[in-house]
């Protein structure tokens, strides 16, 4: 477990991604309470994120930013 620092709603469907200070970004089902999927990749704290479509655009104090497709 790590602090959530952001967290995203996608339009339309039951999903939200979460962005936390362990530097993953967690993919959830909202109506059933459980994380889908773990997305790594950042090496330090996520403090941004959006969604578009099935695209997940994460900004880090690692100085990096990642893109995920089909979150």
């Amino acid at each position: 477990m790590s602090t959530i620092w952001c967290i995203k709603a996608l339009n339309g469907c039951p999903i939200a991604v979460s962005a936390s200070c362990n530097g993953q970004l967690q993919v959830w089902d909202v109506e059933k309470g459980y994380c889908l999927r773990v997305l790594q990749g950042h090496e330090a704290s996520v403090h941004a994120l959006d969604v578009v479509r099935n695209v997940a655009v994460s900004g880090s104090y690692d100085y990096t930013v990642q893109q995920v497709q089909e979150c």
